[in-house]
């Protein structure tokens, strides 16, 4: 499984290729973590994924987006988020 960081549109994501070099991708799966996580926070799902259904191994492609918006100014560093939350509602 090849990992590695591509800009897609405005985000930065990291892909997890399990389609050998030459073939054509079958299968994306596009996990999107949750509010407050890190770009990162689901990446290990994807050898889980392959290892619990094998039958995706060899024709898939898995893209993990950091979500657009810093929460670093609202005293969560490194944390990201789709859209803003009021927290206090």
């Amino acid at each position: 499984m090849q990992a590695y960081e591509r800009t897609l549109g405005r985000l930065q994501c990291v892909v997890l290729d399990t389609v050998p070099d030459g073939q054509p991708v079958e299968l994306a799966v596009v996990l999107c973590h949750g509010f407050g996580a890190s770009g990162t926070d689901l990446v290990g799902l994807g050898p889980e994924l392959c290892q619990r259904a094998p039958e995706l191994t060899g024709r898939t492609r898995f893209i993990f987006p950091a979500a657009p918006l810093s929460l670093d100014d609202v005293g969560m560093p490194g944390s990201r988020a789709w859209w803003h939350l009021d927290l206090e509602a």
